[in-house]
């Protein structure tokens, strides 16, 4: 049994829509985290079973970096031979695409990280929250702040979903 300081499983100290925005920072999160993963198996040209290796454990940060190494690694280069020559437009487009969708997921996952991450605790007036970090500095952060961040994670979703990374396949 919690002793009387302690918050009960039915107390918060977030309103129905901050609780409501936390769970969509973790719905958003997961989306995100298993559209990368996805990349990071369609980029391997391992089998599925190998990827498992690659993926298993990882956090988004980690996914994020394995995949920005495929995109590097497939990104359109001068010929070394003619010197005037140019990587091909749209290969050069499609390479800041991709590392704009990973910049956007690495943001948010950043974002987020700074909202599940930290502990929180004392009942703020006026829809605000504290956020502490493991040394205890703590942060006053308004709960429409977790909205965003779920927001910023939805378009950080959408933003990987949407490049081609398939065409990174090896």
């Amino acid at each position: 049994m919690p002793n009387d300081d302690a918050l009960a499983a039915d107390q918060t100290i977030l309103s129905d829509d901050g609780l409501k925005a936390l769970g969509m920072v973790a719905y958003w999160a997961a989306l995100l985290e298993q559209t990368l993963a996805d990349g990071v198996r369609d980029c391997s040209g391992l089998t599925y079973a190998k990827t498992d290796v690659l993926v298993e454990g990882k956090t988004g940060g980690a996914l994020i970096v394995i995949l920005r190494k495929f995109v590097n690694a497939d990104a359109p280069v001068r010929d070394p031979e003619v010197p005037d020559s140019i990587p091909d437009p749209d290969e050069s487009a499609l390479t800041e695409e991709r590392l704009r969708a990973l910049n956007l997921a690495n943001l948010a996952i950043t974002r987020r990280n700074q909202v599940l991450h930290r502990a929180m605790g004392g009942a703020l007036a006026d829809g605000h929250v504290a956020l502490y970090t493991k040394n205890w500095q703590g942060v006053v952060v308004p709960e429409s702040d977790i909205r965003n961040v779920a927001d910023q994670l939805c378009e950080a979703y959408y933003a990987v979903l949407d490049v081609d990374m398939r065409a990174l396949r090896r």
